[in-house]
């Protein structure tokens, strides 16, 4: 990300930090647990005061909440009447002892929440993940551009940036959009199944977007998040299942936050459940918290007609590798159909490894990982 922001496009348009991620071995023990959870303001303080006071080699024991004695439970919870009786911490950390892979799930999750709190009161406009790539410049006309350096536009002052542009125009098409009801959740990248990418694009963001479009240059505007509402009367083989993935480029007002935050701070099954049949609780990922939380709070959450942000080629999740190939499939879809459409790997700021990746996933059809690569090579060395 460093190397992306600090290219000639791209330098003169952003001021950028980074957010520190949670290892998720540190969310193993009660003491990891409970630190962040508090730092991330879904444990109750009286309930991390008390914890405190009892000795570090104490905190993983047992009896550790035996602490809790003295502290009331906190009232207005959901969930089962077995786990409101608990304290809010003695119920997530029953829950989430158990979770193994999943526990990574539920780091990514407490990153946000940090991450998400500095974006709300540094009044940061964008939130990326480290999976991001960010749109190079096109053509003065929007032609496509497919060389090795940015095109720049037509009669600009070479100081032109793409992804900023995408930024302020769908910063102000949601702004202008949005009536009486302000935004709270806002998309700059976006991804899903290629079907229901097909939906979204050809028939929801069609239907939902503000017909308005000369207002904004390039015809940027946003659509609504799409819920099941927004299905009615659609070809259900057509969409099904969450329709938009991702939380790798997003703002969230204060509001919003506030709305997530108030939701899991009540209710522990936000993030952690289980099925009849299952034996462990499951994490629920944040791009799936997060707009239910706030579009159920009767905000507003508002998706980008055109990306600013795309997922990388390849770049191996930590959480769900079995699937990086679609997310690939997906990908190449979205920068051919939406936003203006016509786009391909070309038009992506990538690192050369990236690069190497696309172009032989263009001679065989296949889609390989980094380490995939420097084995194949390593392997020729030795023949």
């Amino acid at each position: 990300l460093k190397e992306m922001f600090a290219s000639p496009s791209m330098i003169n348009h952003f001021h950028v930090e980074f957010s520190p991620g949670i290892p998720s071995r540190e969310l193993r023990s009660r003491a990891g647990l409970m630190t962040h959870g508090y730092k991330v303001g879904i444990i109750p303080e009286a309930e991390y005061k008390a914890f405190q006071t009892i000795g570090r080699h104490e905190k993983d024991q047992a009896k550790s909440f035996d602490c809790l004695k003295e502290v009331p439970v906190a009232k207005g919870r959901r969930g089962a009447e077995t786990d409101v009786e608990q304290h809010y911490c003695v119920e997530l950390w029953r829950k989430s002892k158990g979770i193994n892979r999943d526990r990574s799930v539920l780091a990514c999750t407490f990153a946000h929440l940090i991450a998400m709190r500095r974006c709300v009161d540094e009044k940061f406009d964008v939130i990326l993940e480290d999976n991001v790539r960010s749109i190079k410049n096109l053509g003065g006309n929007g032609a496509v551009f497919s060389g090795d350096e940015d095109a720049t536009e037509t009669g600009s002052n070479g100081n032109f940036c793409e992804c900023a542009k995408r930024i302020r125009d769908t910063i102000m098409a949601s702004s202008n959009e949005s009536g009486d009801q302000k935004c709270d959740l806002r998309y700059f990248g976006w991804l899903g199944s290629v079907k229901n990418l097909t939906w979204v694009i050809e028939t929801h963001a069609k239907r939902t977007t503000n017909s308005n479009q000369s207002l904004h240059s390039n015809n940027c505007s946003t659509f609504p998040f799409p819920t099941p509402e927004h299905f009615e009367g659609d070809d259900l083989d057509k969409v099904g299942g969450t329709p938009i993935w991702g939380a790798y480029a997003y703002w969230i007002s204060e509001d919003g936050l506030n709305a997530v935050l108030s939701t899991l701070q009540k209710d522990v099954g936000a993030m952690l459940w289980k099925g009849k049949r299952m034996r462990c609780y499951k994490a629920k990922p944040i791009d799936k918290i997060m707009p239910r939380r706030v579009i159920d709070s009767g905000l507003s959450v508002h998706v980008g007609t055109h990306p600013a942000f795309f997922r990388a080629p390849m770049l191996t999740s930590k959480i769900h590798k079995q699937w990086d190939p679609e997310f690939c499939k997906s990908t190449e879809y979205q920068l051919e159909c939406s936003g203006g459409g016509g786009l391909s790997w070309n038009n992506i700021w990538l690192r050369e490894e990236e690069k190497h990746i696309v172009a032989l996933r263009h001679e065989t059809g296949k889609w390989f990982t980094e380490e995939e690569l420097k084995d194949k090579a390593e392997t020729l060395e030795v023949l």
